[in-house]
């Protein structure tokens, strides 16, 4: 599943609703999957939180921007790209990013 939500453009907001009855529950894997595609991870002790969770993830979503990136390097090797965004306001003050760490570039085979 990492994989895919790599290799995929998605922002993925995941939501564990806590379960102790559930033995395979796992977190983490929520937590690191909404990490690497530049979402978040929510955790819900209760049902009754899920509305304002759901109301988070909306603003996130409302607040987002696009910006697009041609790199230098043309070279199709299928390889990790690191990506660094940074973000100042008017102020001078740097902006709260939240965006992936980078890119799988497209290989030769594709």
């Amino acid at each position: 599943m990492l994989a895919l939500a790599e290799l995929s453009n998605a922002t993925i907001y995941t939501i564990d609703i806590d379960d102790p009855d559930d033995k395979d529950q796992n977190p983490k894997a929520l937590q690191d999957l909404a990490r690497l595609t530049a979402g978040e991870a929510y955790r819900a002790k209760s049902l009754d939180e899920l509305p304002g969770i759901w109301r988070k993830i909306a603003g996130g979503i409302r607040d987002q921007y696009t910006i697009g990136y041609i790199p230098t390097n043309r070279t199709h090797d299928g390889t990790f790209r690191n990506v660094k965004v940074i973000a100042v306001g008017k102020d001078g003050k740097a902006l709260r990013v939240r965006a992936r760490k980078g890119y799988i570039a497209p290989s030769s085979s594709q």
